[in-house]
């Protein structure tokens, strides 16, 4: 029985495979572990061609890992407290977390959220002042 996944590694390219033959355990399945296996294998590169793939597989790594860290910039944080309810808030969230900025996306949300819950908070307050006054 073949494995189903050889022909999709068959059009990996070098620096996909080592990537997967390098991802942490359970990322894939292990037929599919399997397949990169034996299809990088089968493509007999010297010494020299993996090293330097494994550079550059690295060095990628590094940067999304760099982005994936990278912290919202302070005047995002104040024009989203400010002005928690705009939509601009909801299509950066979203193009940061495609982009690879998970915790920019992360904060955007959070201080979109402290922003509601101060406004939240000043009408309650706002509230009880005006009740206590009758």
């Amino acid at each position: 029985m073949s494995n189903p996944f050889a022909p999709v590694m068959q059009k990996k390219t070098n620096e996909q495979l080592i990537s997967i033959l390098g991802s942490a355990e359970g990322d894939y399945q292990a037929a599919a572990i399997e397949a990169a296996r034996t299809e990088f294998d089968s493509r007999n590169l010297s010494e020299t061609s993996i090293e330097e793939i494994k550079k550059v597989v690295s060095e990628k790594e590094n940067i999304i890992a760099a982005k994936s860290d990278e912290p919202l910039d302070t005047a995002w944080k104040v024009l989203t407290f400010i002005f928690p309810g705009a939509l601009v808030q909801l299509y950066f969230i979203a193009k940061y977390r495609t982009d690879g900025y998970s915790r920019k996306a992360k904060e955007l949300s959070q201080w979109t959220l402290y922003g509601f819950a101060f406004y939240f908070g000043l009408v309650l307050l706002m509230a009880l002042l005006i009740r206590m006054n009758y």
